[in-house]
């Protein structure tokens, strides 16, 4: 399995076990050509997120930030082909994963858009 695949799986674990309802992974609209990595809800929010992991630790976390077009574009396309979402805040969201051996530290960065 790819490093970015394991840590899309570790993000999902992560959000699901902290409330989030993960409602699609490595989405792609074909509306707008957009993208996330991972899409979740919670607290009247939905989150559209970036994953990137970084295997060196003497590196730290990885420094990419998020393609905020991306994100947008895979924000406006989900809404579009569902329309039944409304009246939600849209969060473009960023988790980071540093992964050593079987384990992994992440930081998760909610509304990089605000």
């Amino acid at each position: 399995m790819r490093l970015h695949d394991m840590a899309v799986e570790a993000a999902r674990t992560y959000l699901e076990q902290a409330g989030y309802q993960v409602l699609e992974t490595c989405y792609e609209s074909p509306t707008t050509g957009g993208s996330a990595d991972i899409i979740a809800t919670a607290k009247r929010a939905i989150h559209f997120i970036d994953v990137t992991a970084r295997t060196e630790p003497r590196k730290g976390f990885p420094d990419q930030s998020i393609d905020r077009s991306k994100l947008e574009n895979a924000a406006i396309g989900y809404l579009i082909e569902n329309s039944g979402i409304r009246d939600t805040k849209v969060s473009l969201d960023e988790m980071c994963l540093l992964v050593h051996g079987n384990r992994a530290i992440l930081r998760h960065t909610t509304g990089v858009n605000d």
